[in-house]
C-alpha cells in the first residue's frame, strides 16, 4: 500500500486483491457482515460521547454526498485494492469500479446492511441503472418491483438515476445536445450541464447497472 501498488510483484498482490469478493456481490455474505460490524463500532462511538451540546445524543447517518471525492483525494491506497486517490465509495453503496455483480445482487448486498441498528439518522444509495432494461409499460413496473422488493428486504432509501450512459457521454462532448438532462448527484438532483467538469466524470463513471 505505501508504495501504491506500483511494480510487478505489488501489481501481482492487487491482482489478487482485486479477485477476492467485494461487498455489492450478495454471494460474499462475509463481505456484508464486516459492513454491519465497521457500522455497529462507529454507533457505538457515537453512543460513548458524553455531554453532547443541547442535551442531545449523536446519531449515525451516511450521506457522503460529493465529499467522497475529496476524501478520496487524501486517501492513501486500502487493502481492497484500490489506489491512492481514488474516490471513495459513496455512503454505503458498493465501491465504483470494484462492483462486478449485477443490479439484483447489489442491491440484495445493500439490503442485507441492518439499517434500523446501524444506520438510525439514515442513509443514501445511489445507483446508475441502464434505462435499457426498463422499455415500456412492462419496464416500469419491473423497476417498481426491484425497488419494492428492496425495501421488502430491510433496505433504506434508493434514489436510481436510470439513464443510458452513451446519453451522458454525449451530453459531456456535446452539452448543447441534451440542455435539459437532470441527473441525481448525491442527496440532490442537477441539470448535468451545470455541473463542475469533475464531477460531470464522477456520475459517468459511476458502475451501470445493465
Amino acid at each position: 500500500m505505501d508504495a501504491d501498488f506500483e511494480g510487478e510483484c505489488f501489481r501481482r498482490i492487487r491482482e489478487a486483491l482485486l479477485a477476492v469478493p467485494k461487498f455489492g456481490n450478495d454471494a460474499s455474505r462475509e463481505s456484508q457482515e464486516w459492513v454491519n460490524r465497521i457500522m455497529e463500532a462507529y454507533v457505538n462511538a457515537l453512543k460513548s460521547v458524553e455531554n453532547c451540546p443541547r442535551g442531545g445524543i449523536y446519531t449515525a447517518g451516511y450521506y457522503a454526498l460529493n465529499v467522497n471525492i475529496i476524501y478520496g483525494l487524501k486517501t492513501p491506497s486500502l487493502p481492497s485494492g484500490r489506489l491512492r486517490g481514488v474516490p471513495l465509495a459513496n455512503s454505503i453503496t458498493p465501491h465504483y469500479g470494484m462492483e462486478h455483480a449485477d443490479l439484483l445482487s447489489s442491491l440484495n448486498s445493500v439490503a442485507g446492511v441492518d439499517f434500523a441498528r446501524y444506520a438510525p439518522n439514515g442513509t443514501t444509495v445511489t445507483f446508475t441503472i441502464d434505462s435499457a432494461l426498463f422499455q415500456g409499460p412492462q419496464g416500469v413496473k419491473n423497476l417498481s418491483g426491484i425497488i419494492g422488493s428492496y425495501f421488502k428486504k430491510g433496505g433504506m432509501q434508493f434514489q436510481p438515476n436510470v439513464l443510458n450512459r452513451e446519453i451522458l457521454l454525449e451530453a459531456y462532448h456535446n452539452p448543447e445536445k441534451h440542455p435539459h438532462l437532470l441527473v441525481r448527484v448525491a442527496g440532490y438532483c442537477s441539470y448535468f450541464n451545470d455541473l463542475s467538469d469533475e464531477l460531470k466524470k464522477v456520475i459517468i463513471n459511476r458502475t451501470c447497472y445493465s
